[in-house]
């Protein structure tokens, strides 16, 4: 028999005569059992018939009687068992039988899964609390950036974080984040209708996210990391041909032109050439340090500055102050229509340096190190486009005219123009 939901208050133990009272219902008589009651509390019997009622007063009396003599002949254990469990039952709104229903209803709840009663109250009361101490993911999701902006994350990364975050927050944000499974955040990925990879970046974010939960004690776990990834079949990692470079290094304007070459042949990210300064280019140990503070990784490095860079560079080797010009992104989609190029994808130009550099040098460790990634699987897994060693060497030789304006001809440069042929 199910439980009633909610506190069972203390019954009250009565011992009642049982008596037949005939009442009469819509010009009907029926017989209704008084003093009837079960576990302390009064439940009405009606009866056709008297005779039926009595025949039920007796079967009670036999029931009674039958209690009282195994009463009477109680084991003295048992007996003692039953005081002090109505003892520890003093200050709670059970009485002893209540007690000892609840355990057997509780035991064979839990029977079929091998827990034990004391366990799942425990885990139980655990659930309760982290709730308690829990909060909305709108609260965690604003606790999280704050962390991470106070931490020194680039602007760019925490523009990232909050983008993503917005979308998660409009269909979960008042939703406690401890109560939130992975079930619900894959559901949600699915919903999105985006490519794999982004998924996979979604993911990213909301696991980050989740973990910072975690140390905070908002949730028992990390439960992204129940949230399988999606498959990314990566056929093509978008990069510039050689024609298309050439192209745009021959129209790029004055100002833009230094951005375009470092991007292309030193492999810079974007923020990384946003923040960067003439200062930082040494054109006689032919390296351009990257500061921490520029870095994604936070950490310094250097990158080569090649033959070829050199010589697009070395018309601005006297200036001083930022490399990147105002109106960045309008002198760009400027030298695109210029050269005809429709599009440009993310990060083209750090994707053409990377396939380009490691078809020529084959040395996946050392364009990582350029590149500023950990390890060489980044490189192989999301930067590099196959590329034939022979197109490598044509991308390695893109030169600017010798007849150019400004152009200080370096030893052993192709005479032919921009674009080897």
């Amino acid at each position: 028999m199910e439980l009633p939901v909610g506190v069972i208050r203390r019954k009250r133990r009565r011992s009642h005569a049982l008596k037949i009272v005939r009442e009469r219902l819509n010009g009907k008589y029926r017989f209704k059992l008084a003093g009837y009651y079960v576990d302390g509390k009064r439940l009405r019997k009606y009866f056709e018939t008297r005779e039926a009622a009595e025949t039920f007063i007796e079967a009670e009396k036999i029931r009674r009687e039958n209690l009282g003599n195994r009463a009477a002949h109680i084991d003295g254990g048992l007996a003692e068992d039953a005081l002090r469990a109505s003892e520890a039952l003093r200050s709670t709104p059970y009485t002893l039988f209540d007690a000892a229903r609840l355990v057997a209803h509780a035991h064979k709840k839990l029977e079929p899964y091998s827990v034990r009663i004391d366990d799942a109250i425990n885990e139980h009361v655990a659930g309760i609390e982290l709730r308690r101490r829990s909060a909305s993911v709108n609260e965690v999701a604003d606790q999280f950036i704050a962390n991470r902006r106070a931490k020194g994350k680039s602007k760019i990364y925490i523009r990232d974080l909050e983008t993503r975050l917005a979308r998660f927050r409009s269909v979960m944000g008042d939703r406690i984040i401890a109560e939130i499974t992975s079930s619900d955040v894959d559901h949600w990925i699915q919903s999105l209708k985006v490519g794999p990879q982004t998924q996979n970046n979604f993911r990213a974010v909301l696991s980050a996210m989740w973990t910072f939960a975690f140390r905070r004690g908002y949730a028992a776990a990390n439960v992204i990391q129940f949230v399988d990834k999606a498959s990314v079949v990566r056929d093509h990692v978008p990069t510039f041909s050689v024609e298309q470079l050439g192209r745009l290094l021959a129209v790029a304007p004055p100002e833009y032109l230094p951005v375009l070459a470092i991007g292309a042949f030193a492999g810079l990210r974007p923020e990384e050439i946003n923040k960067l300064r003439w200062e930082d280019l040494d054109f006689h140990e032919r390296t351009i340090r990257v500061n921490a503070s520029a870095a994604k990784t936070r950490k310094k490095r250097f990158a080569e500055i090649s033959d070829n860079l050199l010589a697009w560079l070395q018309p601005y080797a006297s200036r001083s102050g930022s490399v990147a010009p105002p109106n960045l992104q309008k002198m760009r989609r400027a030298t695109m229509k210029a050269a005809g190029i429709e599009q440009w994808p993310q990060d083209v130009l750090r994707h053409s340096f990377a396939s380009a550099h490691y078809a020529f040098h084959r040395n996946p460790a050392q364009t990582a190190l350029l590149l500023g990634h950990r390890d060489q699987d980044m490189l192989l897994t999301h930067y590099r486009d196959p590329m034939k060693p022979t197109v490598a060497a044509r991308y390695w030789m893109i030169l600017p005219q010798i007849t150019a304006k400004n152009i200080v001809p370096l030893a052993g440069m192709r005479e032919a123009g921009s674009v080897p042929t």
